[in-house]
């Protein structure tokens, strides 16, 4: 954007979900790989300084949500909120317009990563379904700094594509302790959580993005942002076909936004889970689906990571999926 260079579905310039990257080994450095397509020099979405405002202090406003407590009014009036702004932007059409003809998927980063490694993360994905799907991967509107860049991010991801990208999340776990100080939860203690705090922040910056950048047929997440792709899912079912999470959980503040009555117009789920994923575990795999009257769950050999380019089964499971689901375009 204008003022501080981040985009959503164009990140330096290219659609993340229909662009292909590599690194150099052991520096980290993105270059374009062929067939890229060039699209936007800036993001028509403006910047995000609206919504950061809300991250400053972990439990200093009505960001902070505790455990049972969530109210679904607070969530849905943000979503009104930045609908409203995304319906104001008078480029609103050209992200519309992208990936015409083919089933169009929303896809959200995992927690202290971003927009360029969600879409190298899902290439396997995106190469099965080069034909049929476009995945446009956003970053969320939080940004990180070193401190909480240490506490969050995976030492793997950070040593692949080094510590100068910026690193986003979606919200935060936190923990109110006896003697009443705040402590922000590491990734692995994410249960443990006693509030969340900018979840509406990050529900009023995805409204926007769906008001500029879609419609999509679907919505995908790993990790984190597989628990907020399934959240907009339950709150605005009308916007998406299906949903597919890949190590998503149930944060516990929003177990609540789940228990509604018209939990039958949920679209369908799939969850895909690592056996060996020591971060988001089978139960609490399994606890999302449940929240889903249609959903499937697929465990493959992997811990807390996407499906590789060898795990073709689960692979073709998804494109299944996206083919069942996805076909049809928005009314």
């Amino acid at each position: 954007d204008g003022k501080s260079g981040r985009a959503h579905c164009c990140v330096d310039g290219f659609v993340m979900g229909s662009c292909m990257f590599s690194t150099d080994e052991g520096k980290g450095q993105w270059r374009k790989a062929q067939g890229s397509q060039r699209l936007l020099e800036r993001h028509p979405c403006g910047n995000n300084e609206e919504d950061d405002r809300h991250h400053r202090h972990p439990l200093g406003d009505d960001e902070a949500s505790p455990v049972g407590t969530l109210r679904i009014s607070r969530l849905t009036r943000a979503l009104s909120e930045g609908t409203r702004l995304g319906k104001q932007n008078p480029q609103r059409q050209q992200c519309q317009e992208i990936g015409e003809g083919k089933v169009r998927i929303l896809c959200l980063h995992g927690t202290a990563t971003n927009a360029k490694i969600m879409a190298f993360s899902l290439r396997p994905i995106q190469a099965r379904l080069r034909s049929t799907a476009t995945l446009v991967s956003v970053d969320s509107n939080t940004r990180l700094d070193e401190k909480q860049i240490s506490l969050w991010g995976d030492p793997r991801v950070l040593q692949m594509f080094g510590r100068e990208l910026p690193y986003y999340l979606w919200y935060k776990h936190v923990r109110r302790e006896s003697d009443g100080s705040i402590r922000q939860l590491p990734t692995k203690q994410w249960h443990q959580g006693t509030h969340v705090v900018g979840l509406e922040g990050s529900l009023r910056h995805l409204a926007r993005i769906y008001q500029t950048e879609g419609p999509f047929h679907g919505i995908m997440g790993f990790s984190q942002g597989a628990a907020m792709a399934s959240l907009l899912a339950a709150l605005r079912p009308e916007w998406f076909r299906f949903v597919i999470s890949i190590a998503g959980f149930v944060s516990p503040s929003t177990e609540s936004v789940f228990a509604v009555e018209r939990r039958e117009e949920f679209p369908p789920l799939l969850q895909l889970s690592g056996r060996e994923d020591d971060t988001v575990r089978e139960e609490y795999a399994r606890k999302l689906c449940d929240m889903f009257p249609r959903s499937e769950y697929i465990s493959y050999d992997a811990g807390h990571r996407p499906p590789t380019a060898g795990q073709k089964d689960v692979i073709e499971a998804v494109a299944r999926f996206i083919q069942e689901n996805g076909a049809q375009a928005h009314a």
